[in-house]
């Protein structure tokens, strides 16, 4: 939960880049609340985490050669979650190829309006 009303008016004018005009001063939000400073703060997982979340990454592909990467994604979120974000260069060349019509399929035009024609003439 945030702090109070005022660091979160803090919060929102250093968001948006505003000085806070006080006398003698034009500080940012961020030097005049401690809590508002950045943050540098980098996590990098053991390499036996990313070793076996790879691992099971690929036996889900296996386990599903037919699955898009949206259906591959959703039948491991954890294992896609830490992957794309500790090993994203790893898990994008992995994925299946992208699909380019979504599984359904395509659709001949020319025919559904010719009998669209035939059926309206046939209506009217």
């Amino acid at each position: 939960m945030s702090g109070s009303s005022s660091e979160d008016s803090l919060r929102q004018g250093d968001k948006l880049k505003l000085t806070f005009l006080r006398p003698n001063t034009k500080a940012r939000a961020t030097e005049l609340c401690a809590s508002l400073k950045p943050r540098i703060f980098s996590f990098i997982p053991a390499p036996d985490i990313l070793e076996n979340c790879r691992k099971q990454w690929l036996e889900v592909i296996e386990a599903n050669p037919d699955a898009g990467r949206t259906q591959l994604r959703t039948k491991a979120p954890a294992i896609y979650g830490q992957l794309y974000k500790y090993d994203k260069n790893w898990l994008l060349k992995h994925l299946p190829p992208p699909l380019t019509n979504n599984g359904t399929l395509d659709v001949d035009w020319n025919n559904r309006d010719v009998k669209t024609v035939e059926a309206v003439k046939v209506a009217a």
